[in-house]
């Protein structure tokens, strides 16, 4: 073969071998490197194909990604891991800041601290919740911020690590439980409040819980509560807040009057008064140096109204910028009111209770004292220093008493206290003597029927009475001799150191110038007796005359001057003091109780003449007193008197006493003998008979003794006669005793006849005594019951 390749090709031949398999080799190398070229070509192509794809499914993804977190209620944000950088807001969320990209958001809100609500979270705040949760991995919060009204809004979130769009992210996922957060706030502070109203805590406490409630319905807003205080006529800001002490420092009363603020046009109108900017509301002129120094564009002034109707105070809602309340805040608006108004009724019902309780025990206090004022010179020094004590336990500005002389018509001021800037003082005689005297009738007129008057600067008397120099209501009590009005004998002049005095003052006031009359009467009872003894010496012929006039005033202490007739449906009362002397011990009472009650007393004061008298007055005053502040309790009425009696008692005077206590609707009556002679009860069927019951020492001999009533009915024709021993022991001319069994004689004399029992039973005794002088006080009072008998 080789052979043949010599021949063919020559001796050259292996190296042309050589080269055309090198030439092959060239080719076919060829050939395989532009095929892998070829499949190079095709893999590049389908790489990038792929890539390309890969490329569209990944924004496919992320647009649906996108979609899908808008579409989702909760608000959800996107965070760079490594910085605080917003990527992705959804829709609820850019609604929820008022942004319409998320650039906006970042840069108009989240990267903004004073977008931020002052409290309790700040931008800062944020910033290290985002790091916590990044170390964590997640964590959830309640998180308040603020939309884009400006509110604050609650949401529970949690910022949890994630990988968004192929990037290590942050994402936060909130729910909306704003409405939640506030419903349960409040009410915690409603039941708060409540607790509080129902714990009688202070009432500021409960109003700066109330207040809150606003605050949680708007944040930014405050509420502020001004109390009304009635006296004078303006309301006090109230509250321990920032925002409420700057506001008592610049205001720290506003008049109740239109005009005045939002706040006293409320007050005034009863209605509500919405200034939605005050800076444009003619309401709020004048006020420039409030609206600088707490910056507020609105207010909403709601009146706090009692249930009787009375203006309570104002809430006022400021907030920080112009807007009008929606039916939401009104709720809220009337919720925080009536709540308010329970806890003010509640304060003023207990401030009324406790000041009821220790009115009582003032002016019981007061009525001793007042009794037991020594006369004559002292007197009137005594009184001043009692008058101190009401203005000081009423607060009241002046009180000054007037006097009508025994012999003239004019009345005169004898005792007057002031308390100006919280220093009290009297006037002093050249006061006295500089004030014009006051014609008794002229004042009556004025004064009317009332047990009080409220005297205006435009009435004739009022310059007169006015006690001082401002020109305010003068509140005149007029005291009267007795219960029928028949001499007016002084008046009580109080006036208020703001302009009217409390009703609930003034019923006291009614019941001290009670006790101040009683005391004049004493003072001018004594005064009289005084004079009469002085003359004695003097002007013997006088004395009868002056004996009189003592009679008079002794007598005007009891109804009707001596001689007592009331009428009644079915009943006639009636009563008869004949004193053996000029005045004696002798004493009857009639006092008007409630619900158809009336109290009757006959006594006996031991000794005759000046001492017996003035005895009898204390003990008229006394019982007075002591029967209208204990309802006719008799028991209690005579352990009382008893122990009155026996203090500064060294004469060891005493005074027997018989108290009953009728009821003229039922006929019942219960009564209580004090030492005194048995009553005598006379009936169509019975007879004349004495009534034997319980019986007690006579008052005003032994301390700390308890007495027992007895009980009984008078039926129709039926006739009970309470007496003084001065019947049963008069004498006639033969120095003869009436006696017990006389006096059933005539008892029954009388429950057989249809005669007045009264004048029966007087008639029986003249005939019996005749000629003879009267030897001691006579008293017969007879409670008859009229109608159809049994």
């Amino acid at each position: 073969m080789i052979e043949q390749l010599d021949m063919i090709l020559g001796n050259d031949w292996p190296y042309t071998a050589i080269a055309f398999v090198v030439v092959v080799l060239l080719i076919a190398m060829l050939l395989v490197y532009r095929r892998e070229r070829r499949g190079q070509a095709y893999a590049f192509e389908k790489l990038a194909f792929s890539k390309t794809q890969l490329a569209r499914q990944l924004h496919s993804s992320a647009s649906d990604t996108r979609a899908m977190l808008d579409q989702a209620s909760l608000v959800v944000m996107v965070f760079d891991r490594d910085a605080i950088t917003l990527r992705f807001a959804n829709r609820q969320a850019l609604e929820l800041f008022g942004c319409r990209t998320v650039s906006e958001l970042s840069e108009m809100v989240l990267m903004r601290p004073d977008a931020w609500q002052p409290e309790p979270f700040t931008l800062i705040d944020f910033e290290n919740w985002i790091l916590r949760a990044r170390i964590a991995g997640a964590e959830p919060r309640e998180w308040l911020f603020t939309d884009a009204q400006g509110n604050g809004v609650w949401v529970e979130g949690t910022i949890g690590n994630t990988v968004f769009e192929g990037r290590a992210a942050q994402i936060l996922t909130a729910t909306n439980i704003h409405s939640f957060k506030i419903a349960r706030s409040a009410d915690q502070l409603r039941t708060r409040s409540l607790v509080g109203i129902n714990n009688d805590l202070p009432i500021e406490q409960v109003l700066e819980s109330l207040s809150k409630l606003i605050s949680v319905r708007c944040m930014g807003a405050v509420g502020q509560f001004s109390l009304y205080d009635e006296q004078r006529g303006v309301l006090v800001n109230v509250g321990t807040s920032s925002f409420a002490m700057t506001l008592k420092e610049c205001l720290p009363s506003v008049p109740a009057t239109y005009g005045a603020t939002s706040i006293g046009t409320a007050a005034h109108t009863k209605e509500r008064v919405v200034c939605e900017s005050v800076g444009s509301d003619h309401r709020w002129q004048g006020y420039t140096h409030l609206l600088m120094k707490l910056p507020f564009s609105s207010a909403w002034s709601e009146p706090v109204i009692g249930q009787n109707g009375r203006l309570l105070g104002v809430f006022t809602v400021f907030t920080p910028r112009p807007q009008r309340p929606d039916a939401e805040y009104i709720d809220t608006l009337s919720s925080i009111v009536s709540m308010a108004g329970l806890a003010i009724e509640r304060k003023t019902w207990r401030e009324s209770l406790e000041s009821a309780a220790s009115s009582e025990a003032f002016i019981r206090r007061l009525g001793v004292e007042i009794v037991n004022l020594p006369t004559g010179h002292t007197f009137v020094a005594g009184l001043t220093m009692l008058l101190q004590k009401v203005l000081h336990q009423y607060e009241l500005g002046v009180v000054s008493l007037w006097e009508r002389a025994v012999d003239k018509d004019d009345l005169l001021p004898i005792a007057q206290v002031s308390q100006s800037a919280g220093q009290l003082a009297s006037a002093s005689q050249t006061e006295f003597e500089g004030r014009h005297a006051v014609d008794s009738d002229t004042l009556r007129s004025s004064l009317g029927q009332g047990p009080y008057q409220y005297l205006m600067p435009d009435e004739s008397v009022y310059q007169a009475l006015n006690p001082g120099t401002d020109p305010k209501p003068v509140l005149a009590l007029p005291l009267y001799s007795d219960a029928d009005k028949n001499e007016l004998i002084g008046v009580l002049v109080v006036q208020s150191q703001f302009f009217y005095v409390p009703q609930g003052i003034i019923e006291h006031l009614v019941v001290i110038g009670t006790i101040v009359r009683t005391a004049l009467l004493n003072n001018r009872l004594v005064k009289t007796l005084s004079t009469t003894a002085d003359l004695e010496k003097q002007q013997r012929h006088k004395l009868e005359s002056e004996l009189a006039v003592a009679r008079s005033i002794q007598m005007s202490m009891v109804p009707g001057a001596g001689t007592f007739s009331e009428c009644y449906k079915d009943w006639t009362i009636e009563a008869w003091l004949q004193p053996a002397k000029a005045v004696g011990g002798d004493l009857y009472e009639f006092i008007r109780l409630q619900n158809g009650k009336v109290l009757l007393a006959v006594g006996d004061v031991s000794d005759k003449g000046a001492p017996a008298a003035l005895f009898m007055a204390r003990t008229v005053s006394l019982l007075n007193y002591l029967a209208r502040t204990h309802s006719g309790d008799l028991s209690t009425i005579a352990q009382l008197l008893n122990d009155e009696l026996c203090r500064a008692n060294d004469a060891c005077m005493f005074v027997t006493l018989c108290l009953a206590r009728l009821d003229i609707g039922t006929g019942d009556i219960s009564w209580l003998n004090a030492g005194h002679s048995a009553p005598m009860h006379l009936g169509p069927s019975t007879g004349a008979l004495y009534w034997e019951g319980d019986s007690g020492p006579p008052l005003g001999l032994y301390e700390d003794v308890t007495y027992s009533s007895n009980r009984a009915t008078l039926f129709p024709q039926e006739t009970l006669v309470i007496y003084s021993d001065g019947v049963t022991e008069a004498f006639n001319s033969q120095s003869e005793e009436f006696g017990d069994e006389r006096l059933l004689q005539a008892g029954n004399s009388v429950s057989m006849s249809s005669g007045a029992p009264i004048l029966l039973l007087k008639e029986s005794l003249a005939r019996f005594t005749g000629p003879a002088k009267q030897s001691d006080d006579i008293t017969i009072m007879t409670i008859q019951h009229h109608g159809v008998g049994r």
